[in-house]
């Protein structure tokens, strides 16, 4: 499993661009992702940059919920670290 992280300004900028508020992500975004709204906003807001990520399932789930094209995935998403690799 793949662990990205997102560019938190361009992702909330398309969260009030499809009529979404930060407030209704609970019931909108991150219940049919799975997560808590805290654990989405961990994720995205800027004081927790850099610490949590979200996970290639999620992605893909945002994606579909907030209608991003899959060629704009890293437009919102930088490209995931690989761990433990072996040269």
């Amino acid at each position: 499993m793949l662990h990205f992280k997102c560019k938190s300004i361009k992702l909330v900028t398309r969260i009030y661009e499809k009529g979404y508020t930060l407030k209704g992500t609970r019931k909108n975004i991150a219940k049919p992702l799975g997560i808590t709204s805290a654990c989405f906003y961990e994720r995205i807001g800027r004081k927790h940059r850099g610490k949590r990520s979200f996970r290639d399932t999620e992605i893909l789930k945002l994606c579909e919920i907030l209608r991003i094209p899959k060629r704009e995935i890293y437009d919102y998403f930088m490209k995931p670290l690989l761990q433990n690799c072996n040269k």
